[in-house]
């Protein structure tokens, strides 16, 4: 039977590959899984059936966990390259199924008969292409086919350079009576533009995926002296590989790739991108680091999430003089689901004593990355010892990955028997010194902040602060979208009801979260903020939704941020009536109200410069005499200088007057600050304290970045952002006071 170039598309139909599992892919791996991609998109079925040989190993344990552990594997790299779920893909293993050992002596007679009846595609496989595999004494081949025939496709599909494998099988199955049509497609090429059955010196002339940028140029050099072979090389690879890929793998890399140097810079990030659906770390090596968890801290994480982190910990670590680590303490504030410990090291594992305390950070893998990035490009050139030192990076597992940060005393000027904290353990009452809390906090903004970001900003003589202020909040808008039209690059709801209301604008792409199927864009030229939920199983549109890309949306409306505020004051218990909302009886006007004057509001002569961006309490860590900022995955580039040091008042003041006062005490201090009313006397320690957040309390380098009312605005806006994280309910009420406040002190 002649194979079929093209795989029919009159409808919808089920196409089997089968593979053997292995944890090291090439490139030809990744052109099997376009073509597997593109049958998808073209609204057909998939079953990617894992075949492990150990016809010979079914007695030792050892070796079947090994390949157990190699299809999981294996069957997660595959599901997240290719995005698609059940039922459109399935991948399934013969362990897992149900193939009767009489079957198999069944399809195993058969198979030796055809042979010695010179069936052509059988003989040839078993006589010329000579694989110990493919023997009529063992029951693989019978395995493959008893699997085939339970699968049950339509279509079978297969590389060139395997063909001669699915002739044979075609034979028998024909001999077995299930008649199955098969397409092959053209393999990628080594190199020396060769192929060929896996090859002994495939090592040498295919990349791999686990090629580093180094090794990559190293396989290219082979072809220094065949300069027209490379250019050929270069162009399959962009033709056959990196243009079919789907667009989460080619994130970060250019569409235009015009000289052989920039479609190397390209292989080189695809690589690094498809690695990073690999759900596993790159092999550790041998490695003498013992990784420990401290208290019963290990038991606040399942299972597979501590085996990743020991894993990226030991790796990480691999290499310095200590050879015994524990994950002592986790600092919990933040809110990106990253993790945040505080490392102590020790010479040998008998030591008691710490020879260094680091700081070890470990969360989702693009998140670390940009850290990286911002960390080179922002703080590096011009750092200060707060700013915390990235030590070591780039190991990833399973999505996740690490930062070893600087050790803290060098950072901190903390003795080891320290322990590390944030800046908001300066206000515990036990510790609070106003003097000493208005001293340090000034030097931290002033000395370091000051120093590093935002002198190096530029003044702007007027303008609205919507821009920025508004990604803090929550989305004015959340709509749902169905599907991707190509045409006319428009993301789209579709069918509903007539009374369906939409949301119709070009927006561009922000951030795109495809586990969660939600994606954030801001409309052009407002910048009106908007989540847009990936509702259906289009996979098109989730590969077209690309951060950076300028769409086309036409969604159905399901909130305005209004709803969103609505919801929230009816869980707190917070009434309101027209301009007005009662908190614990307290009457105050509604900022909530308000954000839309204050995002409107011209203000006058303020810098943007290089930002932090997400300047809570938790990123700045204490101990010791100094500072330790760390958390640069937000930074920013150009951003009123002032938004820092708003967000980082914002959430120390919500959190030490919600542990000090009670709300009429509150309202009390802050109607005598801005308003001057009432008696200061009993007041006045209290008064003192909170004037640590006023904005005539900050440096004068400070002041000279904007104005107060620039100051005030910025709390406001973003004490009511703060809302939507997981606050304890007392300090949200107080952040709704806090916010009105904030706005009253605009004149």
């Amino acid at each position: 039977m002649s194979p079929t170039r093209e795989p029919s598309r009159t409808k919808p139909v089920t196409y089997l590959m089968h593979a053997r599992p292995r944890l090291m892919f090439h490139l030809g791996h990744v052109k099997m899984l376009n073509v597997l991609y593109r049958i998808l998109l073209d609204g057909h079925s998939v079953v990617l059936l894992l075949i492990p040989y150990d016809e010979h190993e079914r007695r030792n344990r050892t070796i079947r966990t090994r390949l157990e552990e190699e299809i999981e594997l294996t069957k997660g790299f595959y599901r997240n390259y290719l995005g698609f779920a059940k039922p459109r893909l399935k991948i399934v293993s013969t362990p897992e199924l149900d193939l009767p050992q009489s079957r198999l002596r069944e399809i195993q007679s058969r198979y030796s008969r055809l042979y010695d009846q010179g069936s052509p595609g059988v003989k040839k496989l078993i006589e010329q292409q000579n694989r110990a595999w493919a023997s009529p004494n063992i029951l693989f081949v019978p395995k493959c086919l008893a699997a085939i025939e339970q699968v049950a496709p339509d279509h079978l599909i297969c590389g060139k350079k395997h063909q001669l494998i699915a002739q044979c099988f075609d034979e028998v199955l024909r001999d077995m009576g299930h008649v199955i049509p098969f397409t092959s497609f053209d393999d990628f090429p080594d190199l020396f533009m060769e192929s060929g059955m896996d090859r002994m010196d495939s090592v040498h002339s295919y990349i791999d995926v686990n090629d580093n940028d180094d090794f990559v140029l190293h396989k290219l050099s082979l072809l220094r002296d065949m300069p027209g072979q490379k250019s050929a090389w270069l162009q399959a690879f962009q033709s056959e590989i990196l243009d079919g890929a789907p667009e989460r793998v080619k994130n970060g890399i250019s569409r235009v790739h015009r000289s052989e140097a920039e479609k190397e810079i390209a292989l080189t990030k695809l690589l690094a991108n498809v690695r990073a659906l690999i759900p596993y770390a790159l092999d550790d090596g041998e490695s003498d680091v013992q990784i420990v968890w401290g208290g019963n801290l290990a038991a606040t994480f399942t299972e597979p999430v501590r085996q990743q982190m020991e894993r990226i910990a030991r790796k990480l670590f691999q290499g310095n003089d200590s050879t015994y680590v524990s994950l002592h303490r986790v600092f919990r504030a933040g809110k990106s689901g990253a993790t945040v410990l505080e490392v102590r090291e020790h010479e040998s594992p008998g030591e008691f004593r710490v020879s260094n305390v680091s700081v070890l950070k470990i969360g989702p893998e693009h998140e670390l990355k940009a850290e990286k990035d911002n960390f080179d490009r922002f703080v590096k050139p011009r750092g200060t010892a707060a700013f915390m030192t990235i030590k070591r990076g780039g190991v990833a597992a399973d999505g996740l990955a690490g930062i070893l940060y600087q050790d803290a005393q060098h950072h901190l000027g903390m003795r080891l028997q320290d322990t590390i904290g944030n800046i908001s353990s300066l206000f515990q009452p036990v510790h609070y010194d106003y003097d000493e809390v208005h001293a340090r906090l000034s030097r931290l903004l002033s000395s370091h902040l000051h120093e590093v970001l935002y002198k190096h900003g530029r003044p702007v003589d007027a303008g609205s602060i919507r821009r920025y202020a508004n990604e803090f909040l929550p989305a004015e808008y959340r709509v749902q979208v169905t599907h991707y039209s190509d045409g006319d690059s428009t993301i789209h709801y579709r069918s509903g009801g007539a009374s369906d209301r939409h949301l119709r604008a070009e927006v561009r792409i922000a951030e795109v979260d495809l586990r969660r199927r939600i994606l954030r864009a801001y409309t052009i030229p407002e910048h009106h903020k908007v989540d847009v939920e990936l509702a259906g199983d289009d996979e098109v549109l989730l590969n077209e939704v690309m951060p950076g890309r300028t769409l086309h949306l036409d969604g159905r409306l399901l909130a305005v941020r209004d709803d969103f505020y609505d919801a929230l004051l009816a869980r707190l218990n917070v009434a309101r009536e027209g301009s007005r909302m009662a908190i614990d009886r307290q009457v105050l006007a509604d900022p909530v109200r308000r954000i839309e004057e204050f995002l409107e509001r011209e203000h006058h002569s303020f810098t943007v410069s290089p930002i932090h961006g997400d300047l809570h309490a938790g990123n700045v860590l204490f101990g010791g005499e100094g500072f330790g900022i760390i958390d640069y995955c937000k930074m920013r580039e150009r951003f009123p200088a002032l938004y820092d040091v708003a967000y980082l008042f914002a959430d120390l003041k919500s959190r030490f007057v919600a542990n000090r006062f009670g709300l009429p005490a509150l309202v009390r201090l802050e109607e005598a600050i801005v308003h001057g009313r009432g008696r200061f006397g009993r007041d006045r320690r209290s008064i003192l304290e909170i004037s640590l957040f006023e904005y005539d309390s900050l440096p004068a380098e400070i002041k000279l970045l904007g104005s107060s009312e620039l100051f005030y605005s910025l709390l406001g806006i973003i004490l009511l952002g703060r809302l939507k994280f997981d606050l304890p309910e007392v300090e949200k009420r107080v952040g709704l006071a806090l916010a009105h406040y904030a706005f009253e002190r605009v004149r």
